[in-house]
């Protein structure tokens, strides 16, 4: 049997190696690593060093370019310094009044890795204190809360580069992936249905597929996942929507 089920962010991208990744992401990299004195987990700048345009419209942050704050403390800064009166109903009134120092008493410093390219009212972040860690996990924020609610998303940094990936590929809000990847001479293919179809002549099992939250899941059943016949060289990527699949196949035009 020739199917892949456990795929990584990074296979994907090894896969799809014929689109140019992004230019100076580890010179980039490197500098926030000098900036802040920390390093990042292995993980992330592996991804990062080998994203490519078909991300250009997905849920996380391109590190290709530079940015005013890449933290949540500096994010909180920066908002106490553009708001004219910090009243005392304001999410910032106890910041204002308390030192930077005791700042992780009331929330924990994020490094912010992402947000929701389509309206931009959630992020996602890593704890600074974890990021010694191989593989953490990723917290959301979504602007409706408070600015100290941090939800935990993803319990490995692996899933939500995963999820991401996949959600750029099934084109949820935006079809950047299918016209990069067709840019670059691969058939990109959309079935709803004759599915039976599709995983006979490929031998895949359902079962066997690792299920993944998407960002634009509907219900707690929903799911997407994505496989690799490493054999015919091609990529499928799954989304379950409240029991109707769609399919994208996805192989090298000839």
């Amino acid at each position: 049997m020739s199917i892949e089920y456990k795929l990584l962010a990074t296979d994907i991208m090894d896969i799809l190696s014929n689109i140019p990744k992004k230019k100076y992401v580890n010179e980039k990299l490197g500098f926030i690593e000098k900036k802040y004195d920390i390093v990042l987990p292995h993980i992330f700048k592996q991804f990062m060093c080998s994203s490519n345009e078909i991300l250009k419209t997905a849920d996380i942050w391109d590190y290709s370019e530079e940015r005013s704050w890449y933290f949540l403390y500096e994010w909180i800064n920066i908002s106490i310094e553009e708001t004219e009166k910090i009243s005392s109903d304001s999410e910032y009134f106890s910041f204002v009044h308390s030192p930077v120092s005791e700042w992780n008493n009331l929330v924990d410093d994020y490094m912010i890795i992402g947000s929701d390219y389509a309206a931009g009212i959630v992020y996602f972040g890593i704890k600074k204190t974890d990021l010694n860690m191989k593989n953490p996990p990723v917290y959301m924020y979504h602007e409706a809360n408070h600015i100290t609610e941090w939800n935990l998303m993803f319990n490995h940094l692996s899933d939500y580069f995963l999820t991401v990936i996949c959600d750029a590929i099934l084109c949820e809000c935006y079809d950047t992936a299918q016209k990069i990847l067709i840019k670059y001479d691969w058939n990109y293919e959309v079935y709803d249905t004759e599915l039976k179809e599709i995983l006979n002549k490929y031998e895949i099992e359902i079962n066997n597929l690792q299920k993944l939250s998407s960002m634009y899941q509907t219900s707690d059943d929903d799911w997407i996942s994505c496989c690799y016949d490493s054999k015919e060289k091609v990529l499928f990527v799954f989304k379950n929507s409240e029991n109707n699949m769609k399919l994208c196949v996805i192989l090298k035009s000839k």
